[in-house]
């Protein structure tokens, strides 16, 4: 049996792991595929997971730091515009900018919120001190990206009339993606190679 193991190592994609969650959720409330957060929260994950890589690797030359937050921030950006079209009858201009303060920060927090949970099991005292800078990072975050939407031009209004433009942006989308990411792998090649 361990042969058979080491032969056939199960491995899960990403896309597997998604759809599993996904699929549990639906089993749990059925209902839930039709609310916003649902749509949003898998629409985030499938963008990070299938857009960051194919645009990170068009954005290659810039400094590492820069070009996963500009492809995060852009991957996400693109998977949920559709969405917040049809639900919120607006389209975010200040995402992209507004994601390269959130993202950071939201690291920060969750590592400090980490810390003070593992903290807090031996010494509480210690683990206040640590929720309390976490608190004041929140603070500045909510102020940050609250300032942000409401610059002039920070959303502009967009409702969709049927769910055919947005399978045809996402395909789009998808298809561009793609063809960058193929582009960016090959001009990677061409100066590797001598």
């Amino acid at each position: 049996m361990r042969a058979v193991a080491e032969q056939h190592p199960l491995e899960i994609d990403r896309f597997t792991l998604i759809a599993v969650a996904a699929f549990v959720l639906l089993l749990q409330r059925p209902t839930a595929l039709f609310d916003p957060s649902f749509q949003l929260t898998f629409a985030c994950v499938l963008g990070l997971a299938y857009l960051t890589p194919l645009i990170a690797a068009t954005l290659r030359r810039l400094p590492r730091w820069l070009g996963m937050s500009l492809a995060t921030s852009a991957g996400v950006q693109l998977a949920v515009l559709p969405i917040q079209a049809w639900h919120f009858a607006q389209l975010s201009l200040m995402g992209l900018a507004g994601n390269l303060i959130a993202i950071p920060l939201a690291v920060v927090l969750l590592a400090l919120g980490l810390a003070a949970c593992v903290l807090g099991l031996a010494w509480l005292p210690a683990a206040k001190v640590i929720n309390y800078a976490n608190a004041s990072l929140l603070g500045w975050l909510l102020s940050a990206t609250g300032l942000m939407a409401e610059m002039p031009g920070a959303s502009v209004t967009y409702r969709l009339a049927s769910i055919w433009p947005a399978v045809i942006y996402l395909v789009a989308v998808v298809m561009i993606a793609r063809w960058a990411g193929r582009w960016a792998q090959a001009a990677e090649q061409r100066n590797v190679l001598p």
